[in-house]
């Protein structure tokens, strides 16, 4: 405590919780409480700071998800994990950082976190800019590689009677560079050599899931499953409060305010509702109708996806109105969103969302009359974008196929659960992205580009075919086995000229034809 009082250059990165000091007893507890009560009046006072919980015990995150952060955080610590990296994974204001720096206070750990400059989009523009501008990719590895390899040289939250851990500070990337999102690969070869060199602190990154709906910024371009097996990193994932959490922690902050502030009109109830299981925005909210005075109901909703299986039980379950059907006006049973708004929200493109809907809408409907309107508005839907070639006209599209889906529904609502299905398209093109892989170390040997699937069909497939026909394959059409055997064939045969693979006589139609199991 002397050190701080001497430097005020040094600050725990602890305060960044809240504006209340670290506490031991329950005496403090009740004081530091007091004095945020008294900073209540003041308009730069944040009460999702001034509240926020300054032991572990405070917190009001499921104790499964704290304890599984703790004991990896442990696990790292004495080098029992497969590696040093951890990915907390979550929507916006479920507590990811604050359940970690919790976790690291209970265990004597400082957090050293990575910010983003901005020096470099400052000056970027000035003739003379200066030299210590440095590249933030190159600031980063830098950081990384120092933070994760050396101790702190003097640590700020020493106690005596802790023991002496074998690291002191856990590193902590919430905003990672953007430059990463468009070259991924730089990313994974810098953690690969952090690994190689050895990790001797916690590394953490901290990830928003599904509240931005930006993907260029989403995570999983950065952390696919291949980089997440390849590091060996361990992922945590955060799901939103539930809204009788969130209102019994409202009304604990009420309880704490209302000596100061007048909170007779205020609605906890439509708060949680236009929160969404955000913590952080429902106190800001609670905040301002308090301090301003005025109705909770003119405060704007967050702007959050809607689960796609959420979405698609809305149609398939006939969850909207009859009058929400023919107008576009809202209604406030279910959620407060149209059609369009329900389809805009649902996480994926229109196209997609009308192929979920047309996949499963067939165990919905029974009735004929439903499935005949249903299937001709699909019909025209695909006639007014030309068979996916518009796809500026997605969203007339996605209100067309989905209202046609929730308009005509004239059976009851079924009672049991029925499990929806991806579209098979989803597994045409996995299936085509394999075959691409497996053909591509043939690309030099057939003189043929074999990204595309119309390339392929038209390049390869006839000589694919021709192959099988010379190798005796039977009349099952196997890929791998073709093309192990197109390997074989041009081994033994590598002065045959490459663009002569239809030449001489044609195929007829029998050896084109394929297996529909195929």
């Amino acid at each position: 405590m002397e050190l701080r009082k001497r430097g005020s250059w040094m600050e725990d990165a602890f305060e960044e919780v809240g504006s209340l000091p670290a506490v031991q007893n329950g005496r403090s507890r009740k004081r530091t409480v007091r004095g945020a009560s008294s900073e209540i009046g003041n308009s730069l006072f944040l009460w999702s700071e001034g509240f926020a919980p300054t032991q572990l015990g405070e917190l009001i995150v499921h104790k499964r998800k704290v304890e599984e952060v703790l004991s990896a955080i442990r696990r790292i610590i004495k080098r029992e994990g497969k590696s040093g990296i951890l990915l907390l994974v979550g929507p916006t204001g479920c507590g990811k950082l604050v359940t970690l720096k919790m976790v690291c206070r209970s265990l004597g750990l400082e957090l050293v976190e990575w910010e983003n400059d901005c020096t470099t989009t400052c000056n970027f523009w000035l003739p003379d800019r200066p030299s210590y501008v440095q590249n933030p990719l190159i600031r980063f590895k830098q950081f990384i590689l120092q933070s994760t390899r050396y101790r702190s040289v003097v640590s700020v939250n020493c106690d005596a009677k802790r023991p002496l851990l074998p690291c002191s500070h856990v590193t902590v990337v919430k905003d990672i560079p953007v430059q990463f999102y468009d070259q991924p690969d730089l990313l994974i070869s810098m953690l690969q050599s952090c690994l190689v060199e050895g990790i001797s602190n916690p590394l953490v990154f901290v990830a928003t899931d599904g509240s931005s709906g930006n993907l260029k910024t989403d995570w999983h371009r950065l952390f696919n499953k291949a980089a997440i097996e390849a590091l060996k990193i361990e992922v945590i994932g955060f799901n939103p409060f539930p809204p009788t959490v969130m209102t019994r922690h409202l009304k604990s902050i009420l309880s704490k305010v209302a000596t100061v502030s007048n909170c007779k009109h205020v609605d906890i109830d439509s708060i949680v509702q236009v929160a969404d299981g955000d913590l952080r925005v429902a106190i800001n909210s609670l905040q301002f109708a308090i301090e301003h005075s005025v109705s909770t109901f003119t405060i704007n909703q967050k702007d959050t996806n809607v689960p796609l299986f959420r979405a698609s039980g809305k149609f398939l379950y006939g969850k909207f109105s009859a009058d929400q059907c023919i107008t576009l006006e809202k209604d406030a049973n279910v959620d407060g969103l149209s059609i369009e708004e329900c389809v805009a929200k649902c996480g994926v493109d229109e196209h997609l969302f009308c192929l979920y809907l047309f996949e499963n809408y067939l165990d919905f409907r029974p009735d004929l009359e439903d499935v005949v309107h249903i299937s001709s508005s699909y019909s025209f839907a695909d006639c007014l974008t030309h068979w996916d070639l518009a796809e500026s006209l997605y969203p007339y599209v996605g209100s067309i196929a989905a209202r046609s889906v929730a308009t005509f529904f004239s059976s009851e609502n079924p009672k049991r659960f029925k499990k929806i299905r991806k579209p098979q398209e989803s597994a045409l093109r996995k299936q085509m992205e394999e075959l691409n892989d497996h053909c591509l170390h043939l690309s030099q040997k057939m003189g043929c580009n074999l990204f595309g699937s119309s390339s392929f069909a038209v390049d390869c497939l006839s000589y694919l075919l021709k192959i099988k026909r010379l190798t005796g394959h039977s009349n099952s059409f196997d890929f791998k086995k073709t093309i192990a055997a197109v390997d074989a064939l041009a081994l033994k045969l590598p002065n045959e000229p490459k663009q002569c693979w239809n030449s001489g006589n044609e195929l007829s139609d029998e050896e084109l034809r394929i297996d529909e199991s195929d």
